[in-house]
């Protein structure tokens, strides 16, 4: 059973040390999302932004009206393999800087490569307690 008092203080102080953004209520605020790209857009320009299309469709017109251009990924093992490949790849070489970061830290801390029997792989929780994100 995960510890929800540890992870609220976690969460607590990434919020304090300004890593993680909140907003109020306890739903996703899709216009906070998106005015967040849209300034990141203005200091460093977004090239694309991928996004997993499941219950998506408004939020992604609505950035598309903004000038942002979305490309649509769906979470199979298909479409993961060759990034996390990649990414495996450079990681082992030692070409990959994880910087300071402890929501980084935390996540690549917290993930197993999900196969398929033809070898495709893809990022995943190990289990309940550890997890990529909330």
């Amino acid at each position: 059973m995960r510890n929800l008092h540890a992870d609220k203080e976690m969460y607590k102080q990434w919020v304090i040390h300004k890593y993680l953004k909140t907003t109020d209520g306890n739903v996703t605020d899709y216009n906070y999302i998106t005015r967040d790209l849209i300034e990141n857009d203005k200091k460093s320009p977004v090239e694309k932004v991928f996004y997993d299309k499941y219950n998506a469709t408004q939020w992604a017109i609505q950035c598309t009206e903004e000038g942002l251009t979305l490309e649509p990924f769906s979470q199979t093992l298909g479409n993961f393999n060759a990034c996390t490949k990649e990414f495996r790849r450079l990681m082992l070489g030692g070409k990959i800087f994880i910087d300071d970061n402890p929501i980084n830290r935390y996540c690549l801390r917290n993930v197993e490569l999900k196969s398929d029997w033809n070898g495709n792989v893809k990022p995943n929780k190990s289990n309940e307690k550890k997890r990529l994100t909330e």
